[in-house]
Order: C-alpha cells, then sequence, then structure tokens
C-alpha cells in the first residue's frame, strides 16, 4: 500500500511537472510584444506560485547593453519590487557564491530563516540570470530544476526576441531616417518588383506626391523616351535575381529632366530566398556634363598629341603603355595599339646606349612612374622594333592621383639629327677656326689691295692671296680689253709644282669657258670632268702641251659699278680635294674687293689722264689764241702806218681771217659745253646727203686748198635723206675733213664720200697723213684729247672736235669710229646714221652767206662796259649809215636813253652799276620808250640765258663776238617790222 501511493504520488508529480513544463513552454509565444520588465515581473510571480517557492530574481540585459531590468518576487514581502535596491549587497554576494556552488544557502532578506538558493543562466544570454531560493530542504528537486532550466531558456528567448524586435525596429527606424536623410534617393523592392519604400529625397526631387512612386509609379517620372528600356531593364535584372545599373533621364520638380544613374543589388534571406532590391538613384547630370567636357579634352589632347612630331606615351606603376601617339610609334617603328598594354621598359628602354643592361630600379621613367620624381635626360636610345637603336631626349612627368603615383607621360624626341649635327658642328668647329684664319687674311688683302693704286700691284695681290689661301698650286688674274671679253693676263701664281711652266704667256681671245664667266658675271666652280664636258670648254688647242695641267676649276668674275665686266681671276688643282662652296665665296669676296681697287685704279688713272689732258688743253689753248692774236695785233700797228688803201685792204683780210678762227675755237668750245649740258637743240629736218657733203666742203675747202691737199669726192648716185640738223651735220663732216687737212702733210690725199648701206649711210673721211697708234684709238674721241703729238704743233686743234664731232653724231642716233694701220699709215673715221623713212627733201642746207644789203638808217645805242667793244660795233653801224652814241655804265645807258632817244639800243648784260636786265626793266616801264628796240650783246648765250633776257624785256639776244652777217640779218629784221 505504501508502494502503490508511493507510485501514486510520483505519478502526479510527474504530471504536474509535465503541466508546468507545458505551460512554461508557451510563454514565449504569450508574452511576445512585452517589455523585458513586464516579462520578469509576470515570470517571478509564475515561478514563485508555480514551484512554491519563497524568493525569486530575474535580471535581464536591456537592449543595446545599456543597463539591466530587474524583477524581484518574496513570499514573505509582497512590495518586494520597490525595495529592490535594499537587497543589491546580498545579490552581489550571492551571485559571487551561486556561480561556485550549485546550492547555496543564505539568509532570507525578506523574512526569518534560511533559504536554498540556486542560479541559473540563459543560454542564449550570459547576463540574462534567474536566481531562484526556498526553505524547502529538498531543494531544488530534478523537477525544480528541469522546470526552471526551461523557464530560464523562456526567458531568454523572450527577452531575445523582443531585443531583436527592437533592434529591427530601431534599425528600421535607423534606415528611414538615413534613407530620408541620404542625398541620394534610396528604394526597396519586394521579389515581385513591387515598389515598397521610396526615400523623400525621391519625393522632394520628382515632385511626386506621397506614395505616388509606389508600385510601378516611379515610371511615371522617367523621361518617355528612356521608359520602356528603363521598365526592360529593372524586370529583365529582377527575373534573373542580379544586380543592375541604368543610366536614364528623370523628372525634376524644375520641369527639367535630369540624368540619373538607378543602381540596385538583391536582398536575399540567410536561407537564400530571394527578397527584392535595395537600391539608389545619383543625379548624374553634372558627372555626365563633365564626362562630356572631359571626354571633349580628351579627344582634344588626343588630337593635340597625335598631331605634334615629337613621341609622346603615357604608362601606369607597372610601366605598361596605355597610350601612344602615332608620330612616337612611328619614330620606333610601331604601330601605336602594338605597344599599349606593353611593358616599355622591357620593350624599347632596356639598353643603355653604350650597351649595358638597363636596369627598371635605375630608370629615371620608373622613378617617376613609381616615386614622383620627374626627369629630363638629353642623351639615350630607344630601342626600335628592327632592333635599332633612336637617340633621343625625353621628359617624364609624374602622374599624381589622390597624392599617390599613379603613372607617368613620357615626351620623346628624335635627336638623331641633332647628334650627327653636334658631330658635324664639333668637325666645323675647327673650320671655322680656319675661316676665321682665312678671314683674317682676307682683311689684310683687303687692306693691302686698297692702299694700292695700280691695277697690277691689286691684281698681283688677289692672285698670290687667292693662291696661297684656297691652298691651290695655280692662279690666274686677267682683265677684259675688249667688248668680247678679250682678256689680257695681268698676274700669275704658280707653286713649285709647275715652276718649269712661268714662260708660258699665250693670249687669251675671250672665247670659250673664259667668255661665260665673263659674259654672265657668274663664279664656275666644277671639277676637271665637269670642266671638260661644258659645252663651253675648248681645251688649250695647239698650246696644250705647253699648258700647266689642269686639275679642278675655280673662276670667279671681277664686276665692275652697274655689272661692268673688268675681268677674271681663276684657280686649278687645290692641293687637297676638290674646289668648294665656302672656296667659292672666299674668292668671290677677294675679288669684289679687288674689284673696287681696280676700278679705283682705273678711275685713278683717268683723273691723272684728264688732268694732263686738261694742261695740254689750257697749254694749247693758250698757243691757239695767241697764234690769231699775233696778226690782228700787227695788223692793227700797220692800219697806223699803212700808206696805201691796198695795204689797208690787206690787213683788214688778215685780221678778219685770225678773228674768224678765234671765233670758231670759242664757238667749239661753247658747243661742247651744251652738248656735255644737254643743252644743245637740234633743229631737225629732211636733208639730202649730197648736201651735207656740198656745204661741209664749202667750210673745209679753205684749209683743204692752203695745204695743196688732193681732194677725192664719191658722192652717192641716189638721193640718200636723213632727219637731221643739216647745219649740225655739216660741222661733223667739216670737222671731219679739217681733221684730216690738220694731221696731213702739204700734197697728201685726202678722200670723202658717202654710200648706202642697208637702212643706213655711211660716210667716210680717209687720209694718209700721220695715222693712229692702236693705244690711241680708243681715245681719240675723248675731250682734250691730242693726237700727233711729236707733230708740228702749227695746225693741231684743242682736242675738242673729234669729242665734238662724236657726241653731233650720237645725238642723230649714229656712230662714228677710227681706223688706221698706225703711225705713218693715215686715218679713216666711219660715220654711220639712219637714213629717213621718206624721200622728202624740205629744204637744203644754206651755202656761202648772202650778202646783206644796207638796213633803213636809225639812231643806235651802243651800251657796253668794254670801251674797244663798244667803239668797234659803233664804227661798224656809222659805216652802215646809223647815227650811233655809246655809253659804258647802266646809269649812263638811261640818261642817255631819255636825252639821245635811240630806236635800237644794244646792251651788254654785264655793267657797272645797273645789270643790263636792270636798265631793260626800267626802260620797259618808261611809257616814252614804248618804240624802243632792245638786244642784249652778251657773252652769255645759253637757253636759259635767252630766257632770262627775254623776261626782262629784250627783243633780240646776241652772242659775243656779233659777225657782221649776223649783225646785218638782224638790222634787216628789225627794218621788216
Amino acid at each position: 500500500m505504501d508502494v502503490a501511493e508511493n507510485d501514486t504520488d510520483a505519478v502526479r508529480r510527474l504530471r504536474r511537472t509535465m503541466r508546468d513544463l507545458l505551460a512554461l513552454s508557451t510563454l514565449s509565444g504569450a508574452w511576445a510584444g512585452l517589455e523585458p520588465e513586464d516579462i520578469a515581473k509576470r515570470l517571478a510571480k509564475i515561478l514563485s506560485s508555480t514551484l512554491d517557492l519563497d524568493l525569486v530574481y530575474i535580471r535581464l540585459l536591456q537592449p543595446k547593453s545599456s543597463g539591466f531590468t530587474e524583477a524581484i518576487c518574496s513570499k514573505h514581502r509582497p512590495d518586494a519590487d520597490r525595495c529592490i535596491s535594499e537587497t543589491w549587497d546580498w545579490l552581489a554576494s550571492l551571485l559571487t557564491d551561486a556561480a561556485s556552488i550549485p546550492v547555496a544557502i543564505v539568509p532570507d532578506p525578506f523574512g526569518s530563516g534560511t533559504l536554498r538558493m540556486t542560479l541559473n543562466r540563459s543560454g542564449l544570454e550570459e547576463h540574462d540570470v534567474l536566481i531562484t531560493g526556498s526553505q524547502r530542504a529538498d531543494f531544488p528537486t530534478e523537477e525544480d530544476r528541469l522546470l526552471l532550466e526551461l523557464a530560464a531558456n523562456q526567458m531568454a528567448v523572450v527577452s531575445q526576441r523582443r531585443r531583436a524586435e527592437q533592434a529591427l525596429q530601431q534599425s528600421e527606424e535607423r534606415f528611414h531616417g538615413f534613407a530620408n536623410a541620404a542625398p541620394a534617393m534610396l528604394w526597396v523592392t519586394e521579389p515581385d518588383g513591387f515598389c515598397s519604400f521610396l526615400s523623400h529625397g525621391w519625393y522632394e526631387f520628382t515632385g511626386q506626391g506621397e506614395d505616388g512612386g509606389l508600385g510601378f509609379g516611379w515610371l511615371n517620372a522617367v523621361h518617355p523616351e528612356d521608359r520602356e528600356t528603363a521598365s526592360k531593364h529593372f524586370l529583365l535584372a529582377n527575373e534573373r535575381n542580379e544586380a543592375f545599373s541604368i543610366e536614364y533621364r528623370l523628372w525634376r520638380a524644375d520641369g527639367v529632366y535630369r540624368w540619373i544613374i538607378d543602381a540596385g543589388r538583391p536582398r536575399f534571406s540567410p536561407e537564400g530566398q530571394f527578397l527584392g532590391y535595395a537600391g539608389n538613384l545619383l543625379d548624374i547630370t553634372d558627372r555626365k556634363q563633365v564626362e562630356k567636357d572631359l571626354q571633349e579634352s580628351r579627344e582634344h589632347l588626343r588630337a593635340i598629341f597625335e598631331s605634334v612630331g615629337d613621341g609622346l606615351y603615357v604608362m601606369g606603376p607597372d610601366f605598361r603603355c596605355t597610350y601612344m601617339n602615332p608620330a612616337g610609334a612611328a619614330m620606333l617603328g610601331y604601330q601605336a595599339q602594338e605597344l599599349v598594354g606593353r611593358h616599355l621598359h622591357d620593350t624599347i628602354h632596356h639598353t643603355r646606349p653604350d650597351g649595358r643592361h638597363y636596369a627598371v630600379s635605375e630608370c629615371p621613367i620608373a622613378l617617376a612612374a613609381r616615386k614622383s620624381v620627374p626627369a629630363r635626360v638629353d642623351d639615350d636610345v630607344f630601342w626600335r622594333k628592327d632592333g635599332s637603336t633612336l637617340s633621343v631626349t625625353y621628359s617624364v612627368a609624374p602622374i599624381m592621383v589622390d597624392g599617390r603615383p599613379a603613372g607617368a607621360v613620357v615626351t620623346y624626341r628624335d635627336v638623331t639629327e641633332r647628334k650627327q649635327s653636334e658631330e658635324e658642328m664639333a668637325a666645323l668647329l675647327g673650320m671655322e677656326k680656319c675661316r676665321a684664319a682665312l678671314l683674317a687674311r682676307v682683311a689684310n688683302a683687303s687692306q693691302s689691295m686698297n692702299v694700292e693704286w695700280s691695277v697690277d700691284s691689286i691684281v698681283r695681290i688677289l692672285t698670290e692671296e687667292a693662291c696661297s689661301m684656297l691652298g691651290a698650286h695655280q692662279a690666274v688674274t686677267s682683265v677684259t680689253i675688249s667688248e668680247n671679253w678679250t682678256q689680257a693676263i695681268r698676274a700669275v701664281s704658280l707653286s713649285d709644282k709647275y715652276a718649269g711652266y712661268h714662260t708660258y704667256s699665250e693670249k687669251m681671245d675671250g672665247s670659250g669657258i673664259y667668255m661665260e664667266v665673263c659674259r654672265t658675271n657668274r663664279p664656275m666652280r666644277m671639277t676637271q670632268q665637269e670642266l671638260e664636258a661644258h659645252p663651253a670648254w675648248k681645251g688649250f688647242g695647239k698650246h696644250a702641251k705647253d699648258h700647266p695641267p689642269m686639275r679642278g676649276w675655280l673662276a670667279v668674275p671681277l664686276i665692275g659699278h652697274g655689272g661692268k665686266n673688268l675681268g677674271l681671276v681663276q684657280l686649278t688643282d687645290k692641293a687637297q680635294g676638290e674646289f668648294t662652296e665656302e672656296d667659292e665665296a672666299i674668292l668671290v669676296q677677294l675679288a669684289a674687293i679687288a674689284s673696287a681697287g681696280i676700278e679705283n685704279a682705273y678711275l685713278y688713272e683717268q683723273v691723272r689722264e684728264q688732268d694732263r689732258r686738261k694742261d695740254e688743253f689750257l697749254a694749247t689753248l693758250a698757243h691757239e689764241l695767241r697764234n690769231p692774236l699775233a696778226p690782228v695785233r700787227n695788223g692793227l700797228a700797220v692800219l697806223k702806218l699803212a700808206p696805201s688803201m691796198e695795204a689797208t685792204v690787206r690787213t683788214r683780210e688778215i685780221m678778219e681771217r685770225q678773228v674768224e678762227h678765234m671765233v670758231r675755237l670759242i664757238d667749239d668750245l661753247l658747243d661742247v659745253s651744251r652738248i656735255t649740258s644737254g643743252k644743245i637743240q637740234l633743229k631737225k629736218e629732211r636733208v639730202e646727203v649730197r648736201t651735207v657733203l656740198d656745204a661741209a666742203l664749202e667750210l673745209s675747202r679753205p684749209l683743204i686748198e692752203e695745204n695743196q691737199h688732193r681732194l677725192f669726192i664719191s658722192s652717192p648716185k641716189e638721193s640718200l635723206l636723213l632727219d637731221a640738223d643739216p647745219t649740225r651735220m655739216a660741222q661733223v663732216v667739216s670737222n671731219l675733213l679739217n681733221n684730216a687737212a690738220k694731221y696731213t702733210s702739204k700734197g697728201g690725199r685726202i678722200e670723202l664720200s658717202a654710200e648706202r648701206d642697208g637702212s643706213e649711210v655711211i660716210i667716210r673721211v680717209r687720209d694718209n697723213g700721220a695715222g693712229l697708234t692702236s693705244e690711241a684709238l680708243p681715245e681719240v674721241f675723248e675731250l682734250f684729247s691730242q693726237v700727233g703729238k711729236t707733230l708740228d704743233r702749227s695746225q693741231g686743234g684743242l682736242g675738242i672736235g673729234l669729242a665734238l664731232v662724236k657726241r653731233l653724231v650720237e645725238m642723230h642716233n649714229g656712230s662714228i669710229a677710227a681706223e688706221s694701220q698706225g703711225l705713218g699709215q693715215g686715218s679713216t673715221f666711219v660715220v654711220r646714221f639712219p637714213l629717213a623713212a621718206t624721200q622728202i627733201i624740205k629744204r637744203q642746207v644754206a651755202g656761202a652767206s648772202d650778202s646783206c644789203s644796207l638796213s633803213v638808217p636809225r639812231r643806235i645805242l651802243v651800251v657796253d662796259d668794254n670801251v674797244d667793244g663798244a667803239e668797234t660795233l659803233a664804227m661798224l653801224l656809222m659805216l652802215s649809215g646809223h647815227t650811233v652814241e655809246t655809253v659804258h655804265t647802266g646809269p649812263d645807258a638811261l640818261k642817255a636813253a631819255q636825252t639821245f632817244q635811240p630806236n635800237v639800243m644794244f646792251l651788254d648784260i654785264g655793267l657797272p652799276g645797273l645789270s643790263g636786265y636792270e636798265v631793260a626793266q626800267q626802260l620797259r616801264s618808261d611809257s616814252n620808250m614804248k618804240g624802243l628796240i632792245l638786244v642784249a650783246l652778251t657773252g652769255w648765250g645759253s637757253e636759259d640765258d635767252r630766257r632770262r633776257a627775254l623776261i626782262a624785256g629784250f627783243n633780240y639776244h646776241l652772242t659775243k663776238p656779233v659777225e657782221i652777217e649776223k649783225l646785218q640779218s638782224l638790222l634787216s629784221e628789225i627794218d621788216s617790222l
């Protein structure tokens, strides 16, 4: 029975335990949503009543570990919960003891007696504590332990769930707060793609109403052109449960569409179940614009990089090429794409210029790429694709990203030509020193030539210096002596190599290749082969065996003022190599200096010759003037003593003849002066050649007959006409005839002929007189030139006749030349004139002067400060039947005009007191002198003098001395008024 009762109690206890276990296991579900404090209090009461415990203490950890929630329940004190702080020391001691032993026996803090205390911790959270106590001696039984452990676990489950719920709630709150505060627009979708959350940023950006974008409403804010693409992209990613990123235009509340990037990542449960997406949207309009600008900038830079001629490449910190411009790739023999991605140090920069291996750690480019050290290298080599080297100079600029090295930009230039130039420059430096020495020698030679006044001295210096400076074995300088560039050698310089040829002296005739240099006035520089192949090369003909051999040739013309060729200097057989351009330049410079010196020497010789001729002219002029003056002076004495009219007449004829000779001398001088100054005026008309010859013969016949010359005339059979000044033409032929008569001995032969030669007329004057030397021929037409100076000078002239002839011929577009076989062989003067276009003769040259009848008697006043001149003119006028008075000053002329009342006044210009111009002006202003004829009588006979006289009021102008025929002609003209 006792056993049965025991069994019954055991079953009953087991049932009660199972009931309690079941009740406790449901607590976690029943207490869902309770706060930790309520959970602790309720569990304490349930355990206290269910297990009949005297004391229950529960401690739960607060969320975020911010503290503990405590609850205490005592059978002996109902308000134990309010005085829990009184038990903290007791609890602290109990927690220490209970942690080390299964059951602690301690005093009851709220009652008498002792309690058996046990401690249970949560298996999930060790900070959660359950302390229970009972006065029962068997506490805790196995059933008690089972129930307490279950209660502790349920407490922990409920507590942890609550904390998780709170954490989740807080997390959601934080997420929402973060999402709404974030600058980006955040969103969340569900597995079906339905949008379940949009942050405030979305609504602020798009202006959609609350929840307007949820579901698929967000597509309404997408640009119509992008909407379908955006929807398909999202749904395809949602179907595949994969991350996506898409760019499209999104409506902004201010009415514009902005570019955004929409990126989403899939959400999965711990079990791998797809939960939807979480994503964000960012406004990338500015970024897109920056990207566009950046792309344009890149394209711009790329265009620049690809247009520059220098090489340029960009490399990363791993030395791999990211960009190579075409010019740089071409330098290396690659296509640009062949080098992109390659390790460039190993490809193009692996070996030093001297052939040693180039470690990448020692390379300045590597230092720039890895350590941001810029560098410039002026002498290095890169290796081409074909294995050859490229001499370069390069600069390296490091690339920095966020303050860290990120690569480098390398620019390089092909300096192969520069290095070659440097090497050439080094070679030229030595040559430059030699050139400087040469220039110094050129300067010295220039000084030497500048102080010389002799052509021979100048060409000798030129020849010797050119030969020495340019290292030639032969040098020859010649001067041009004719219009066909015939040369006369004036200086030769030969080295010892050609010592045996010093006697060679053949003359150059101006033909062949020498003529080309002189004709073109351009230097010529050739090798021997080029020289012999030149079409103008004629060799040396029959003189070849005697001529020094040549090896190469350098010839430079001597050029004077106005491009006139003066000659040439030639060099051959250079000691070292061929003649160079530099040699030519130096010789050109020497030739230019010599040309100036030669011209100066010629001018000096001409000045000296002109000075000599001037002295001779003055002496001759004095002689020629004294000759006629002597008979004039003697004639005056004879007139005083002459016993008969016959002696008087003869003396007068002699005096007239000598005065005429003096007048001709003076007229020739005046003609030369007028022609030289360009003041002579030709009065051209149509005239027959035969008439010109007749007029000239009439002028020259007295001199020819006086010397008993035999004159032979050959007139043209046909009528030949000229457009010429008949008086000047007769003067030309007469001067030539007079010249022949002067220099031909008595009884000599003179020939005058005229003939047609095509469109020209040739007039020849030939004699068998004194003749001319070859040296005198070019000078015979020079002013003041005297020929036959060693002959009898009784018939000599002033040296102006032929100069006057030449200038008159040239004024008629003609030409004149002198010919002679030498002294004693006679001379021939050949004049050529162009024929007139038609054969119409307008007038003939006047022959002998017509006699002039006496004019109507008049009252004439002669005014001249030369008393003799005034008296002789007055005598002539009185002999013609005129009433004449003379005065000799300007004021006396005005007085005599008032008292004498002349009809005609011969008035000198250079008068004392008042000039002839002033006298004429005052007379013209006097109303009483209206009919007065004023004739200027002066030694000044230029056109300007005539014009000035007319302006002053003169009616006529006569030049002293006045021939009686002109005087009578003038008076006759006045009579006809």
